[in-house]
């Protein structure tokens, strides 16, 4: 995945005018008015006044239903320090001149804005044509307004800025933002909850039908490798002698799986997995003594069903925020797993059937492919 806004950084924070992180800075829809203007003017100096601003990228989050966006966004801030009006000109015009060189700035960087979310990255021929542009624009409204001076171009260009404005609306992260996620390109999965079991089986008695299961895996374009574990968490009998287990001896049981999902709705944030499972099932007893080993009995399992998962709180990192790729999203979800089990003891004469149903929580960390 490609590298985002953090390159950004080298092309928009560098306006023709550049003050250190110490230098005291004004939001841009704060109006600005004369006593924003306190330095000095510098000496040698020939120009009337100077206006100088900083751009800069910030994180920042918002909530829609119970989804989080965490996006980065550049926001103009007046440079208090390296702006000034020498003391002839420090009147109600050069202000608003001052006001309107600053809006210049504003309406071209929500421009260069909206192209790099359009683009999904830096383009650094376009900063410097926006720049460009940026700078051009000021040089024509001071050459038009003859430096403030001529009022009734003055209120020409403030309403042309105005209405520019109006129609130049930053872009967002979050009513569109299928735009910015294509395919889960892979995922970490870790889950766990309560699972219901019945089954049949010749030679042990499950005991109750309760128990835990836990799983984690990765997903990997839709293919899913999970280590599934489930245990009772209640004790059945051994119903006759089976290796070293004797009978009407209390057993547990547990299974031990490595499970391949395949993921029948690839760009849902519901993710639908149809699932196959082999591993090892096993009855086993608790050592009795602190000398003796643990005596149990095992063989082949095999299981067959799907895994459902419903988002219920999400929180989507786009354009490398989260520091790890260009577009991911936490998730924490409730899920639902039915599975048939068929499994056989090496000690029993026939193959037996389960079946059981795990819901619980899951969490997952998900990498997505930009859209084309």
């Amino acid at each position: 995945m490609r590298k985002l806004f953090f390159i950004l950084l080298v092309g928009l924070c560098l306006p023709p005018l550049w003050a250190g992180d110490d230098a005291k800075k004004h939001a841009w829809d704060i109006r600005l008015t004369l006593d924003d203007f306190v330095r000095a003017k510098p000496l040698g100096d020939t120009s009337d006044f100077q206006v100088a601003w900083n751009v800069k990228l910030e994180k920042e989050s918002r909530w829609k239903g119970w989804t989080r966006f965490t996006y980065y966004k550049t926001k103009l801030y007046f440079d208090q320090e390296n702006s000034w009006i020498s003391g002839k000109y420090k009147n109600d015009n050069t202000l608003r001149l001052c006001q309107l060189v600053l809006d210049n700035a504003e309406l071209y960087r929500r421009q260069e804005y909206n192209e790099m979310l359009r683009s999904g990255k830096f383009l650094r021929d376009k900063s410097i044509e926006y720049r460009g542009k940026r700078n051009e624009g000021v040089e024509v409204i001071k050459s038009m307004t003859r430096n403030g001076e001529d009022t009734v171009a003055l209120s020409f260009y403030e309403k042309e800025i105005a209405r520019e404005l109006a129609e130049t609306q930053d872009g967002n992260c979050w009513d569109n933002f299928d735009q910015y996620v294509g395919n889960c390109a892979g995922a970490f999965h870790a889950s766990m909850g309560p699972y219901l079991e019945c089954g049949q089986n010749d030679y042990f008695d499950i005991g109750k039908p309760f128990g835990l299961s836990m799983r984690c895996g990765f997903d990997v374009y839709g293919h899913l490798f999970l280590l599934d574990f489930s245990g009772s968490v209640s004790e059945g009998k051994c119903k006759r002698a089976s290796g070293k287990i004797n009978k009407g001896e209390a057993v547990g049981n547990t299974s031990l799986l490595f499970t391949y999902g395949y993921c029948q709705t690839p760009q849902a944030r519901n993710r639908l997995y149809a699932t196959a499972s082999v591993g090892k099932r096993a009855f086993m007893i608790a050592k009795e003594k602190s000398d003796e080993k643990p005596r149990s009995c095992s063989g082949v399992d095999l299981g067959f069903g799907f895994l459902y998962e419903i988002p219920i709180y999400q929180n989507f990192m786009l354009h490398g925020t989260s520091q790890i790729g260009e577009n991911v999203s936490s998730m924490h979800c409730l899920y639902i797993k039915p599975q048939f089990d068929l499994y056989h003891n090496k000690q029993s004469s026939c193959w037996a059937t389960a079946a059981s149903l795990s819901i619980g929580y899951s969490w997952s960390l998900r990498g997505y492919e930009r859209k084309k």
